[in-house]
């Protein structure tokens, strides 16, 4: 009987704890799935919540939380999928984690998961909906054929089954595929399709506004026009609603129906529902100011956007439109580069970025050249009327007085800084003399030091250092014509104004007929006059170049301008001579570079690149041999041979100073050598020994300015990294020094001295005239010798091909 009711204890008490582990499990189970479902929805609705095109193809990427709960879903429902396939839920778990790896596109698992739905024997309500998403994850994974088969098929069930949300999705994903593959007449057919089965007035709406928009895209600007204002006649969005009247506005504008958009838009600007919306009003009104030629509207309209508004795709647009009427109508280069700079640094779309980026960068390319020009003709100036830099220099040094820099300005006055030449500073006794008695005066006068009231800083135009150029005047006429050429090119073809390039062509020519660019101008002269409609002058400049430059490559162009045989131009045999000396050249094999370009010379003496070829074998003999007198042979040769020469023009000067040089030397050894002859001689005690290691006497080193050099990279070969090594090294085979020879020392009586500085300035009131006249006297001496000066040559582009 203990035993019966023992039993009857027991046996209870197994099955309550069994059912007590069986609720455990499933309400782990069920909670599971609720939290799972719970962040399933969330992160749906946070992708719906992100902004997208409604016919966008490609999937955008998620936010950071989105993502994060996706991944929570996917780690909840693997362990759901762990149970009894039969339960309830899991068919739900699969989907939850197909949907949450597409939107991690992640495709392949995802259409795994839908693949394994699509094969769950149970009869589920997901089954429809399933294929949707299995043509979605196809089509992302370029099965786009079998992906519009199934969208199709979803259309059909769903409409038979009147799942009307489920016909609208698979409509939308393949007008998504259409326009993502531009076949945009499938696309206006399926969306009118798509029309005439919603049911939804608001997806209607927008349906109709992106009709429209694709109508623009083929260019139907009636049609277009039409689907903005039907866009109304549904349930459109508060912000669909403004943008399909602001579209609206825009067709009319490019349809010249003008002043019915400013109607539309004047409504617009003063109904209050749209005052947060005002400036892309304001914009649209502007731009078509624009268009009708009000440019001082358009200007009015378009600066108040810029100073009410800091931010949104209105300010970067009228920034860029402030630009493009500097630059267009204005000519105003400066601003307009500054105003494309500040679109920039606004909200843009690409299509304005791009625009603005090339149109800064055509500004930039303009200042650039404009400025050079300025310093290439204040150098022609100089060359040409030598008092012109006297007086920039005069003007400088009181410049600098008038802003209290005394120290410095007397310096400037007494010393090399301005001018450059010993010589420029009169240090005769009487200056000495006459500088005492004016320290005297100043001191007897008790002028204050710092008082400079005669010139005030406004009054001068030289505010900069004015530097003496040290090249001839054709080599300045030269680098100014193309320059010019160069300025006029950028004017007909980037910045679009053809008359402003024919000016610069024709100053070009006018600066070196004969010049290289000569050809290229003159058919550059022949497409402006294409430019403007006049294809008689055109064709007379075409035929010009042909018949009388016919070996250049141009001639190929002007041939096919004028419609006839087209005969390539020789190429020139010396060329690939060149190249190979170049080649041994910086190999730093010198005797073969030289010899290899001497064979131009002897060889081709017709061709461009002999006279460079000379140049060159004489810029390595002396900068990499050392060998200066053999160097100046060849120069001299060089001259001879080939007198117009650019590169003639670069060693001119630098010859000339050699030879006048060597001449002095000469005449002192023959006046030593009859003193010696002569019985009544003697030596001072004290005469010094001069010994000269190079007969020349002068530094060759330095021939041709660096100005030449940075604007035309063919006048010096290629830079050398051991060039000071060799210029130390002694040649191998070179002739002895000459013996050392005494020079008699001068009377020191006769010697010069310089004054001693002036101490300070107080006041340019009783000096200024002096002086300026002192000065001016300084500055015409140094130019009287500007044409021996000679400076290094920079290395640093040398070599390069002559194009």
């Amino acid at each position: 009987m203990k035993k019966i009711q023992k039993h009857h204890i027991v046996l209870p008490l197994l099955l309550f704890l069994a059912a007590c582990s069986y609720w455990s499990d499933f309400t782990t189970y069920f909670n599971r799935y609720y939290n799972a479902k719970n962040l399933f929805e969330i992160a749906l609705e946070d992708v719906a919540r992100q902004e997208r095109e409604l016919f966008a193809f490609k999937e955008e990427k998620i936010t950071n939380a989105a993502n994060a709960n996706f991944e929570k879903v996917i780690e909840k429902c693997s362990k759901i999928l762990q149970f009894d396939t039969t339960s309830a839920y899991f068919d739900e778990a699969i989907y939850m984690t197909g949907v949450a790896f597409y939107y991690q596109q992640n495709f392949s698992k995802a259409l795994r998961k839908f693949r394994e739905l699509e094969a769950y024997p149970e009869d589920s309500d997901l089954k429809l909906e399933n294929i949707y998403w299995i043509a979605k994850s196809e089509m992302q994974m370029r099965n786009f054929d079998l992906g519009m088969q199934l969208l199709d098929s979803v259309k059909v069930i769903a409409a038979r089954e009147e799942e009307e949300e489920l016909v609208e999705k698979a409509y939308i994903a393949q007008i998504a595929f259409y326009i993502y593959r531009e076949q945009f007449q499938n696309s206006v057919n399926t969306m009118e399709e798509l029309i005439t089965v919603s049911g939804s007035d608001e997806l209607k709406a927008e349906v109709v506004y992106e009709l429209g928009k694709l109508y623009l895209k083929l260019g139907d600007l009636e049609k277009a026009a039409d689907s903005f204002v039907k866009v109304n006649e549904f349930a459109p969005t508060f912000d669909l609603q403004f943008d399909s009247k602001l579209e609206y506005a825009k067709v009319l504008r490019q349809l010249e129906r003008e002043e019915e958009s400013i109607d539309l838009l004047e409504d617009m600007r003063y109904d209050n529902k749209f005052q947060d919306k005002r400036d892309q009003v304001e914009l649209e009104l502007a731009l078509v100011a624009l268009q009708k030629g009000d440019i001082g509207d358009a200007f009015a309209r378009f600066s108040e956007i810029d100073s009410l508004y800091t931010q949104g795709k209105s300010l970067g647009v009228a920034r860029f439109n402030l630009a493009y009427i500097y630059e267009k109508f204005l000519g105003n280069y400066d601003s307009a580069m500054t105003y494309y700079d500040k679109s920039l640094a606004s909200d843009l779309s690409p299509e304005y970025r791009e625009n603005a980026k090339t149109r800064s960068g055509i500004i930039v390319k303009y200042i650039s050249l404009d400025e050079k020009i300025a310093k290439e003709n204040k150098d022609l100036i100089y060359l040409t009327d030598p008092e012109a830099f006297a007086r920039d220099s005069v003007e400088y040094v009181l410049y600098r007085a008038s802003q209290g820099d005394t120290t410095e300005v007397i310096a400037e006055l007494t010393d090399s800084t301005i001018v450059s030449d010993s010589t420029a500073v009169t240090d005769t006794t009487n200056q000495q003399s006459t500088t005492a008695q004016t320290r005297t005066n100043r001191s007897q006068s008790g002028t204050n030091l710092n008082q400079l009231d005669l010139i005030q800083p406004e009054e001068f135009t030289v505010t900069v250092k004015p530097l003496y150029p040290k090249f001839s005047a054709d080599s300045a006429k030269t680098l100014l014509s193309k320059s010019y050429f160069e300025l006029g090119n950028l004017f007909l073809t980037e910045l679009e104004v053809p008359d402003s390039a024919f000016i610069y062509y024709n100053k070009s020519l006018e600066l070196n007929p004969e010049g290289s660019l000569t050809p290229q101008t003159l058919y550059a002269v022949g497409s402006y006059y294409n430019t403007i409609g006049d294809t008689t002058k055109a064709d007379s400049m075409y035929t010009l170049v042909y018949d009388n430059y016919p070996e250049h490559d141009i001639a190929v162009e002007a041939a096919r301008k004028l419609g006839r045989t087209v005969t390539a131009a020789k190429g020139d045999p010396s060329e690939k001579i060149y190249l190979k000396g170049e080649e041994l050249y910086l190999s730093k094999n010198f005797d073969a570079a030289i010899d290899t370009f001497r064979t131009i010379f002897e060889n081709y003496p017709e061709s461009p690149n002999a006279p460079k070829s000379l140049y060159t074998i004489g810029f390595i003999l002396e900068n990499e041999k050392n060998m200066l007198d053999s160097a100046a042979s060849v120069y001299d040769t060089l001259v001879t041979h080939f007198k117009r020469s650019e590169y003639t023009l670069a060693v001119n000067s630098k010859l000339d100073a050699y030879k006048k040089e060597q001449a002095k030397i000469q005449a002192k050894l023959d006046s030593l050598k009859t003193a010696q002859t002569d019985s009544t001689y003697l030596p001072l005690e004290d005469e010094a020994e001069v010994v000269t290691e190079d007969s020349t006497g002068v530094d060759l080193s330095e021939f041709i300015p660096e100005e030449s050099q940075k604007d035309d990279p063919r006048l010096t070969p290629p830079p050398s990294d051991d060039n000071d090594d060799q210029r130390n090294k002694k040649p191998k085979e070179e002739a002895p020094p000459p013996p050392i020879v005494k020079i008699e020392r001068p009377d020191s009586s006769l010697k010069k001295s310089i004054p001693p500085p002036v101490e300070k300035i107080d006041t340019l009131k009783d000096q200024q005239k002096s002086r300026v006249d002192s000065l001016w006297k300084s500055l015409m001496n140094k130019n009287d010798s500007a044409d021996t000066t000679s400076v290094k040559p920079d290395t640093s582009s040398t070599g390069q091909k002559d194009n």
